[in-house]
């Protein structure tokens, strides 16, 4: 669970900006909305709400950054390095990122990391044995002070542009391991559709196999949802393929025949009933690509949301309503805010444009963040409860529409003098 995160120098965030999933004491609607941990108080779920280009998917992107920087074991700070530009600062100014969170063991964890394109500056982790606050390791570039005697020797081993943690697949540390743990399978960031899309190839090499072994009711439930979404979907079968299925072209070799069948050998089929004088006669067989965009995206949506229900994970998604119908929308929301459908206290986190969403039938005031761009290009954000004067009983979506709390952009309709005039038109 993640308790709060900051990010400095990233894209359009240029002086630090904290996102925090704790609650703030005073606000005191909606306790189901709120997970209660010995010590903090964090949020179910939390909306990020703003005009375009002010910053929301940046902020998911900067998680999703760290997420790379902490598993990945190749050189990527050349792709993660995206500092903030509209400025005199050095063009090597570091980027910084500072995250604390709970891991699985339930024992909570400070990480922050500092790099440029070329280099890690600064890496550190700390835990809190006994509520206070004590460090694992600390790193300066070439230089790392821990008590871990094994790390003291693995440190050798790591580049400048390693981070110690993404080296953890590797080397087991039996203390580092639930930090490792919490990046790599319990914080699913999705930036985007793409990004939710690609997790089809995954599907379709068997990972969704996979997932039925520790998760006996993973189809069943991913069925359901599609159901209820009300997609005329009756139900979803899965289809693993024999090697003898595919009848591949004579003049591909062998090694191609053979990644072909490991990307392919997976049919999801959704089965949709036909009709006879108005009953239910049989069904036919759609396959995955026969389905609407959006039905695709709930089915993709779906599969990582019950991982994320089923392990406790942070799940972290830009745009998630594009798609999506607001009610569907509405649905997914109360199944995180609801202890009894989210009992492993998982978070959600995304961003949308749908005002209708931000209800405060649906959020507390703390759960919903707007993002705003000032005239030097800086984002910054903020939620409706840090704004004075905002009750928890008013219609926050009518004055989100109005601009009353920021968050959107201002139009004025005389600017909409475009000229569409044609080269091969006379004056």
């Amino acid at each position: 669970m993640i308790i709060d995160f900051s990010a400095t120098n990233f894209r359009s965030i240029n002086e630090r900006q904290t996102f925090s999933l704790q609650t703030v004491s005073r606000i005191a609607e909606m306790p189901e909305n709120v997970i209660e941990n010995t010590n903090t108080r964090l949020l179910r779920s939390v909306v990020i709400y703003g005009r375009n280009a002010s910053g929301k998917s940046n902020l998911c992107g900067a998680m999703d950054c760290l997420l790379t920087l902490a598993t990945n074991e190749n050189n990527v700070l050349m792709l993660g390095y995206r500092p903030f530009k509209i400025s005199i600062n050095k063009p090597d100014k570091p980027i910084i990122f500072e995250i604390n969170f709970y891991a699985a063991n339930k024992k909570r964890y400070f990480y922050e990391i500092s790099f440029t394109a070329e280099k890690i500056i600064m890496e550190n982790l700390f835990h809190y044995p006994e509520g206070k606050k004590a460090r694992l390791f600390l790193r300066n570039q070439e230089i790392l002070t821990t008590e871990i005697s094994f790390l003291k020797d693995m440190f050798h081993n790591i580049y400048p542009y390693h981070t110690i943690l993404s080296r953890l697949n590797h080397y087991k540390i039996d203390a580092l391991l639930p930090v490792f743990e919490f990046f790599s399978r319990h914080f699913l960031t999705r930036v985007g559709l793409n990004e939710i899309a690609d997790s089809y190839n995954e599907i379709k090499k068997g990972g969704i196999l996979n997932k039925e072994k520790e998760m006996p009711y993973h189809m069943e439930n991913l069925g359901k949802l599609i159901k209820i979404a009300d997609t005329g979907i009756d139900s979803i079968i899965i289809k693993q393929l024999d090697y003898n299925d595919f009848d591949f072209p004579e003049d591909f070799g062998e090694n191609l025949k053979q990644q072909m069948f490991n990307a392919n050998k997976i049919k999801v089929i959704m089965k949709h009933p036909f009709y006879k004088n108005g009953n239910i006669s049989g069904f036919i067989d759609f396959e995955y690509d026969e389905e609407s965009a959006g039905t695709k995206k709930l089915f993709l949506f779906g599969s990582k949301m019950f991982d994320a229900l089923s392990n406790g994970d942070v799940l972290i998604v830009d745009e998630l309503d594009k798609g999506l119908h607001p009610k569907l929308m509405q649905a997914i929301i109360g199944i995180f805010n609801n202890p009894k459908t989210n009992p492993n206290n998982a978070q959600l986190i995304f961003t949308t444009h749908d005002v209708s969403l931000l209800s405060s039938n649906i959020f507390r005031r703390d759960q919903i963040y707007i993002t705003e761009k000032n005239i030097k290009g800086e984002t910054s954000i903020y939620t409706l409860a840090d704004i004075k004067g905002v009750r928890a009983d008013i219609a926050f979506e009518k004055y989100l529409m109005n601009g009353v709390f920021g968050g959107v952009p201002v139009i004025n309709e005389y600017d909409f003098d475009f000229n569409l005039k044609r080269k091969d038109e006379k004056e």
